[in-house]
């Protein structure tokens, strides 16, 4: 199952359980940060940014006692990054 959107806000709304094979809660969450990591062109401002939204989301996952995994693919195949992905019921993508 794929479910696409347009932030990590659907962390804390409960009602996605409806639309989970499994509750939100019982899913192990690949939590993918490398475009927040590997920023070339953008000012310092913007990466204080990114990593203030990190630290939130994170801290939110910690709150609801979420099973994730921060996660850096560059570099990585495509078949490094489809047996790392294949673990995980749930991919949050910064």
């Amino acid at each position: 199952m794929l479910i696409l959107t347009a932030n990590g806000k659907f962390l804390y709304n409960y009602s996605i359980d409806s639309y989970l094979p499994k509750p939100l809660a019982d899913c192990k969450i690949a939590y993918i940060i490398t475009a927040a990591t590997k920023m070339d062109e953008t000012g310092e401002v913007e990466k204080a940014r990114l990593r203030d939204h990190i630290r939130r989301y994170k801290g939110k996952m910690n709150e609801l006692k979420y099973d994730y995994t921060e996660i850096d693919i560059a570099g990585l195949s495509e078949q490094e990054l489809k047996t790392t992905l294949s673990k995980y019921d749930v991919v949050l993508v910064e």
